[in-house]
């Protein structure tokens, strides 16, 4: 578990260096959502469970943190229309 912990830590260093970056929270939500899907993987698992066995943030919670990035630094969700909005 001590492990893990570390583990996460770091990844959610990255993730937030990777925002910092690119600054493109919008690939980070549409990686994760992928990555959920195709693992199978349960969004929200019982702490307990995330402490134990997790490497990885949990899923929502990174989704929350890009979310979180992207309204503290006023990067749009939504890409822009280029017709409505260029």
């Amino acid at each position: 578990p001590l492990e893990n912990g570390i583990s996460r830590k770091f990844e959610r260093e990255a993730d937030q260096f990777a925002l910092d970056l690119t600054r493109d929270p919008v690939t980070q939500l549409k990686v994760e959502v992928s990555l959920a899907r195709t693992n199978l993987s349960d969004v929200v698992p019982p702490p307990f469970i995330e402490a134990l066995l997790y490497t990885h943030p949990k899923t929502l919670d990174r989704m929350t943190h890009a979310q979180e990035w992207a309204a503290a630094h006023g990067v749009p969700l939504e890409p822009a229309d280029p017709i409505t909005n260029p």
